[in-house]
């Protein structure tokens, strides 16, 4: 009768143990679940930074959306001005040649935005693309940390 308590007692441990890593195992997959989650947010709030932006990405932008992109850029960089500088999104305009439109106008933030609106002409079309959507002398058109859009190239098209 005595082996039998142990036995039991044994068997006890035994199952309750089995019961414990279980619960471990589940925990632990819920933790990597939910992990993966974040980097589905993370993309979530990269898509919906930059997605105002891309919307004016293309051929054939007109000069109307060109403005429109130049003064929502402006209301952003504004915006992160004194918060975090390295949300700032700078814009580079060229001409039809890709050369450098001006100085005033490389890498142009803050003001220089409101400036550059003045070289846009109505009734004219744009190529309006990322920097690394261009020649490879340009710096990257994302943050490669953020994923965020940090540099937006305007081109001249005739």
């Amino acid at each position: 009768m005595e082996n039998a308590s142990k036995a039991l007692i044994i068997a006890g441990a035994i199952l309750l143990a089995i019961l414990i890593i279980g619960l471990g195992m589940m925990v632990f997959n819920n933790v990597r679940e939910r992990a993966g989650d974040t980097s589905a947010i993370d993309e979530m709030s990269v898509q919906q930074y930059n997605s105002p932006y891309e919307a004016y990405l293309g051929k054939n932008v007109s000069a109307a959306n060109v403005k429109a992109l130049l003064d929502k850029i402006h209301t952003h960089n504004v915006a992160v001005e004194n918060t975090d500088s390295a949300l700032l999104i700078k814009v580079t305009l060229r001409t039809a040649a890709n050369t450098k439109f001006s100085d005033n106008y490389e890498e142009a933030t803050g003001n220089y935005l409101i400036n550059m609106k003045s070289e846009i002409k109505s009734g004219k079309t744009y190529i309006v693309r990322t920097a690394s959507q261009t020649a490879s002398s340009f710096a990257p058109g994302y943050n490669t940390k953020t994923g965020y859009i940090q540099h937006i190239v305007i081109q001249f098209t005739s």
